[in-house]
């Protein structure tokens, strides 16, 4: 068998094995903030985004009042609101896979069985990361982008039964393929941002006997609070990510903190419409921290690899 193939059928494992948390569950989040929008276009809306109500009447007065570039920021602001909803979910699970991907087949001891063939642990590392990085990202963003095709359906036939414009105040307003080009690449960045943390826990993932997720995050606490106390000298500096606790703290959890917030260092008080520019997105692709990021995440994840290859005890 080719090492394509063998990569495509670990590939499909994956997904055969975690459907539930990648397949299942952004669809049913999908269908409950629809259930939820289509619930409020019988009230006064919802949502609100910016004090602007998710309901074809707000859009109306929105729009005779302040015209049609208001009516444009409000539409940015729904779309921005339910990505934030799907992203937040997205972390979850991206974390809960790479905490638990290496671990739960050595608990199961199933990776006495794929040991048995002809595939090389690096393989199925890099597997398990591409499917962290590219697949789970992809299969929320495509559902994503369903769920905002159907509200805006929604609005569109909200608007034929009050005898307005779906026109005029829905499809000609509407930012629909800036947002979806935003979406899809914020994420992109923010995975890619967040892959040394994501090959931390895979490295947990690879090598505790139990409890990874402990391990993970108080092992950087623990090493954080002694260099706190050690180095006296630059302790109250900390807040500048300077000396070494400051560096662990700064890439460590305030870049865990950073990956959570898809505004790309925007101020959310701001307002959700000014978060969805393309200019902070290109800045953290080629910041020196970005570089550095993946850099890091490479050298875990064939840490991870060699790991795997020499870690025969199972997980209790």
């Amino acid at each position: 068998m080719s090492t394509i193939k063998r990569l495509g059928a670990q590939f499909r494992r994956e997904l055969i094995e975690h459907r539930r948390s990648v397949i299942y569950t952004p669809i049913i989040i999908a269908a409950l903030i629809f259930l939820m929008v289509l619930v409020g276009s019988f009230g006064n809306g919802a949502f609100k985004v910016d004090n602007h109500a998710l309901h074809i009447n707000a859009f109306k007065q929105l729009y005779e009042k302040q015209g049609q570039a208001m009516l444009y920021t409000a539409h940015q602001g729904w779309l921005f609101a339910f990505y934030g909803m799907m992203h937040i979910a997205l972390a979850i699970v991206s974390f809960a896979y790479a905490l638990g991907c290496l671990f739960d087949e050595r608990r199961d001891r199933s990776t006495l069985f794929w040991r048995s063939l002809p595939i090389r642990d690096w393989e199925t590392v890099a597997v398990k990361a591409a499917f962290l990085l590219i697949a789970i990202p992809i299969s929320y963003m495509v559902t994503l982008m369903i769920l905002q095709i159907a509200i805006a359906l929604l609005l569109a036939v909200l608007c034929m039964v009050h005898g307005l414009s779906a026109t005029e105040l829905i499809f000609t307003s509407l930012p629909f393929f800036r947002a979806q080009a935003w979406q899809f690449s914020s994420q992109w960045i923010t995975s890619l941002w967040l892959l040394p943390i994501f090959a931390w826990c895979m490295l947990c993932s690879g090598y505790c006997k139990n409890r990874p997720f402990l391990t993970a995050i108080l092992l950087p606490g623990i090493v954080l609070a002694l260099f706190s106390a050690i180095d006296l000298v630059k302790l109250f500096s900390l807040a500048k990510g300077t000396g070494i606790a400051g560096f662990i703290k700064t890439e460590f959890f305030l870049r865990i903190l950073e990956g959570f917030s898809p505004a790309h260092s925007h101020n959310f008080s701001d307002g959700a419409h000014k978060i969805v520019e393309f200019g902070p997105i290109l800045e953290r692709l080629m910041s020196t921290r970005m570089l550095a990021g993946i850099v890091v995440g490479l050298a875990l994840l064939a840490l991870c690899a060699y790991i795997r290859r020499y870690r025969e005890d199972a997980a209790v």
